[in-house]
């Protein structure tokens, strides 16, 4: 403003200056002329003084090449002159610097104004939504805080409460003293002697001493008769509680358990235990049902029995184990023995892995490692794939994360929806609209400065690109606490240790080597990362051709365009020639992955036969032979893998090629229909973008059903091994027959066994296994 008056200050200044000088200059013409005695020359330098502003460039050389006797009041005249017309081109420089000023303080206004209303309002919503997420964090704060000292105001006063009754006795009665007494004696039953005889002294001393009131007085002795302590049965005479056995072992088609509960000691009282049941790794309500029962003793009795009610299932878990546990708060006349008081009940899953649609064992000649092998040779193992990702998805923990990663996805889709329709209105409607449809001059509100102004309608699409980018990243961010990934791994990972720990003696030494170890720490992350995720990650892409389709028929609604059949020929081919591609290659894809696998196996393999038997290659002079298998290993592992990372790239560009060749296609009909004017620029470029879209999503898709498909050599592992026989039948059918004379030989053969396939080593040679 002050720029403004100082500019027109200016000009007034200017325009006073040259009314001025005008006048000094038709004075001094004047007096000239009355004082000059040549008319002539006066007549001319009058001409002159007055002509010269408009002809000076022209009519100065003539002036002082043809004129030099002219006088000196025609110089002083033609100075004048020269004067007033410097003066009149500084009134028009002041003016042209008026005017660029005016305008250029115009724009610095227009952009001052754009930029502090934009960032006005970007600094508004950041600051709400800050403070919105600090008044619910202090509200938060506030209810636990209250909630807190509620809870410690509520526990003081049940304190003081009992304090002051207490207190307010003036000493403990019968009942409290013989409670005391019976908790001291369960606690330590070899300090009864001890006990009865302080009981003895105390009884006769004729009084007691006296005890401190709250007063501070000290009472006068008193002889009182201490209560006497009834218990039904003396400590050293109490029975003893434990249970039969420290494991059970159960069949999942017997409808329950039955648990024996033996007492040994003086039967001639009648004794109470509580027992109840603990979940482990089998869950009350999906495996067994939970059962609380009190257990009765009676005289004589030496053992009780009760059952425990299982639930059959058809879902394959690996072996589920619960927990029988009884009560030491509620035993009445006996005590617990400290290592019989639990007892674990085996739960022996007679379903196949990963479920009983393909059972391999009944496909099998027998359930060795190689019949298996042959037998899933010939299964579909993609019915085998689907079979374990319906188990995994069993899981609670699972589902869950699997439904919110699936939202999250679609998430991301409408996110890149809404970008494609920012950038159809910003070419269509921002960059190449009428004026027509935008409103003149300034607007009073800021819904019409938003959606009728050029300005506006900037900020609008700036904002619609920014402001969903923050709820992705949240959601991003907390998709690494949904333990999908997590909790799949563990879940296959303790089903392998739980079978490896109860196979019987011919599983142990039919284990191929290596294979554990090959499992659990490639196969197991394969199926969990390339099968499960792999398949969520093709469900989303899936869901992200979907929102393509949609978008296609609602934009073309919206902006009332035709539907081209060239913008939906992408969803439609690309899928059936995938297929067709998929079929053909499926054999020589499987084929370089078992030779990979197997050469795997092969190499790690050798490296356990050098790591058992390295002293005696050193002593027999087998280091150089040793090293040359080894090293052939190595070079037919590479081999191997240089064969299958070429056909997978091979699968890979197929998708490439097809998605560029109907890229490059509509490139060509579209744009001539762009320079036709039949579509807009908009919706071409947008279209162009979805074809990329498409074509990377088929990629993707493409290099996830690769990778499933090499997850199945593994899958194929660790299907034999969960469906290697256990050792649960033969235990069970052993300790169930109870006292029989071989009994013990039996069992002692069987743990002998055990060690010596576990002393085995890997090459194939049994070590003599003296001590047993």
């Amino acid at each position: 403003m002050l720029l403004l008056v100082a500019c027109c200050f200016l000009i007034l200044a200017s325009c006073l200056f040259l009314l001025i000088a005008c006048c000094v200059l038709l004075v001094a013409c004047c007096l000239l002329h009355v004082a000059c005695s040549s008319s002539s020359s006066c007549c001319c330098c009058c001409c002159l003084s007055v002509c010269l502003p408009a002809c000076l460039p022209a009519c100065l050389p003539a002036c002082l090449a043809g004129w030099p006797s002219v006088c000196v009041s025609g110089w002083l005249s033609v100075c004048l002159s020269i004067c007033l017309s410097v003066d009149l081109f500084g009134c028009l420089f002041v003016c042209s610097l008026f005017v660029r000023l005016f305008v250029c303080s115009f724009v610095r206004l227009f952009v001052y104004s754009f930029v502090r209303l934009f960032f006005c309002s970007f600094v508004r919503l950041l600051v709400c939504w800050f403070v919105c997420l600090f008044v619910r964090a202090c509200v938060r704060a506030c209810v636990r805080a209250c909630v807190r000292v509620f809870v410690c105001l509520f526990v003081g006063c049940l304190l003081v409460h009992q304090f002051l009754v207490h207190c307010g006795q003036d000493e403990a009665s019968d009942d409290d003293i013989a409670r005391v007494l019976t908790q001291l004696l369960l606690a330590r039953p070899e300090a009864e002697p001890t006990l009865l005889a302080v009981l003895n002294c105390v009884a006769a001393i004729p009084g007691e001493f006296g005890r401190k009131t709250r007063g501070g007085l000290v009472d006068p002795p008193e002889i009182v008769d201490l209560p006497e302590v009834s218990l039904d049965v003396p400590v050293a005479d109490r029975p003893r509680l434990r249970f039969a056995t420290c494991n059970y072992f159960v069949g999942e088609e017997e409808l329950k358990v039955e648990v024996q509960v033996l007492r040994s000691g003086n039967l001639n009282c009648e004794s109470r235990v509580q027992m109840h049941t603990r979940d482990l790794s089998a869950k009350a309500g999906i495996n067994y049902v939970h059962a609380s029962k009190m257990l009765v003793f009676k005289p004589q009795a030496e053992s009780v029995l009760f059952s425990v009610d299982l639930i059959a299932s058809d879902e394959w878990s690996p072996t589920l184990e619960f927990e029988v546990v009884l009560d030491p708060t509620t035993v009445t006349n006996a005590d617990l023995d400290a290592y019989g008081a639990r007892s674990r009940v085996k739960i022996d899953d007679k379903d196949a892995f990963p479920s009983n649609v393909v059972d391999v064992r009944q496909l099998a000649k027998s359930l060795s490692w190689e019949h298996l092998r042959q037998a899933l040779e010939n299964a579909p193992m993609l019915v085998l794939m689907a079979e374990y990702l319906k188990l995994n998805f069993r899981n609670d923990v699972v589902r869950r994360g699997t439904f919110k990663m699936c939202l999250q996805g679609q998430c991301h889709h409408l996110y890149g929806i809404l970008r494609l329709f920012l950038s159809v209105l910003l070419v269509d409607r921002v960059l190449k609209g009428s004026e027509e449809d935008w409103m003149a001059g300034t607007t009073d509100s800021l819904s019409e400065w938003l959606f009728h102004t050029r300005p506006g309608m900037l900020v609008l699409v700036m904002s619609g690109m920014l402001i969903p980018f923050v709820g992705l990243h949240y959601l991003d961010f907390i998709s690494m606490t949904w333990r999908v990934g997590g909790t799949s791994r563990a879940q296959l990972l303790s089903a392998l240790v739980r079978r490896l720990l109860h196979y019987d003696v011919t599983s142990r030494i039919d284990i191929k080597q290596g294979a554990e170890i090959m499992a659990m720490t490639k196969d197991v992350d394969d199926i969990v990362q390339n099968g499960y995720m792999g398949v969520l990650e093709i469900i989303s892409h899936l869901q992200n051709l979907a929102t393509v389709l949609a978008y296609q028929v609602i934009s073309r609604l919206i902006l009332q365009e035709p539907i081209s059949p060239w913008s939906i020929a992408p969803l439609l081919i690309h899928p059936i020639l995938l297929a067709m591609f998929a079929i053909c290659r499926r054999s020589a894809t499987v084929d370089v992955q078992q030779v990979e696998n197997a050469e795997r196996s092969a190499l790690v393999s050798q490296m356990q036969n050098v790591t058992l038997n390295n002293t005696i290659i050193r002593n027999l002079g087998g280091v150089w032979k040793a090293i040359d298998q080894f090293e052939s290993r190595v070079a037919g592992y590479n081999t191997a893998v240089n064969s299958t990372l070429q056909v997978m790239k091979n699968n890979i560009y197929f998708t490439n090629w097809v998605g560029l060749a109907m890229l490059a296609a509509y490139t060509l009909v579209g744009g001539l229909e762009v320079v036709d004017g039949k579509m807009r620029m908009g919706l071409f470029l947008a279209d162009i973008t979805l074809f990329t879209q498409i074509n990377v999503t088929w990629s993707m898709i493409c290099s996830r059903g690769v990778e499933i498909n090499s997850i199945f050599p593994g899958l194929e592992r660790v299907v034999i091994l969960m469906n290697l026989p256990t050792d649960l039948p033969e235990r069970r059918r052993l300790l169930r027959r109870g006292r029989e004379p071989d009994l013990w030989p039996q069992l002692a053969a069987l743990s002998i066994g055990t060690v010596r396939s576990e002393l085995a080593p890997k090459t194939g040679m049994l070590r003599r296994c003296t001590s047993y």
